[in-house]
């Protein structure tokens, strides 16, 4: 077991905050299963100290949430908190935002987890581009109206973030025009989501496709290929084939661990089925 991993089961064993070199191993790990350990270890902590401060978390998905809780609490107690987790049950994501209501009151904190099918229709056609792109827009809508009325009967600050392109569903379009016209429906989502933290005092919005996109690629030397394509999928990068041709899968380059997701995979957790 590695320091990091050791100084947390020494912590939760004494019954104290982490020592504050192991808060800071906390913050700078950029080892998503190591802080999966760490988050998982950490669920048994009590402090009898007062060197964390207590927060309460909410946490809203719109998918099945996966290792996203531990890898919350493992990086909270890295900043010198000691959060309590409340995930909401599956399936009640907009139930929630629109009635405001948690069980023991207002968290400080609800964090939304976005998955790309929330934004899609539930049944669609390849050849529909202006059905998909009518389900990006309005689904945006019914977004923004959901936190407008939580953040009106809530004084917890919402973090959102966007959602990177579904690669599976561009590469389903046969044309430039309509694979250019899905494309620029889900950057104005995504502008639209950046927006919300202007508009609305309590929202803060983390920008997770810059992120993924900024994440070094490791790449065959043989075939070296821009990092932006594969970290901001996260599914393996596509090209498209000709003119008024379907899109071929291109060659299979890694991903950063944390940003990796098969084709209907959140990068952060699981679409349920």
């Amino acid at each position: 077991m590695n320091s990091l991993l050791s100084g947390v089961r020494t912590a939760v064993e004494l019954g104290r905050a982490p020592a504050p070199e192991v808060r800071i191993a906390l913050t700078e790990s950029a080892d998503p299963a190591q802080l999966r350990r760490a988050g998982r270890m950490l669920a048994a902590l009590r402090p009898q100290d007062a060197q964390l401060r207590a927060v309460r978390v909410a946490i809203l998905a719109t998918c099945t949430t996966g290792a996203l809780p531990h890898l919350i609490r493992a990086t909270m107690v890295g900043a010198g908190l000691e959060p309590t987790l409340e995930v909401v049950e599956y399936g009640l994501f907009e139930l929630t935002l629109a009635r405001a209501g948690y069980p023991d009151g207002d968290p400080d904190l609800v964090a939304c987890l976005l998955d790309d099918a929330y934004f899609m229709p539930a049944d669609w056609a390849a050849g529909d581009v202006a059905g998909l792109t009518g389900s990006v827009h309005g689904r945006l809508a019914d977004l923004r109206s959901l936190v407008a009325g939580s953040t009106s009967r809530s004084a917890a600050t919402m973090v959102l973030h966007t959602v990177p392109l579904p690669t599976e569903v561009l590469d389903t379009l046969l044309s430039w025009r309509d694979r250019a016209a899905f494309a620029q429906s889900w950057h104005q989502l995504n502008a639209g989501i950046l927006a919300l933290a202007a508009e609305f005092a309590h929202v803060v919005v983390v920008d997770l496709v810059s992120l993924l996109a900024a994440e070094p690629v490791a790449t065959p030397r043989r075939a070296p290929a821009p990092v932006r394509e594969s970290a901001l999928h996260g599914r393996g990068a596509a090209r498209p084939g000709p003119p008024g041709g379907p899109g071929r899968p291109g060659p299979g380059r890694p991903v950063p661990q944390g940003a990796r997701a098969r084709p209907g995979q959140h990068p952060l957790g699981r679409r349920a089925r």
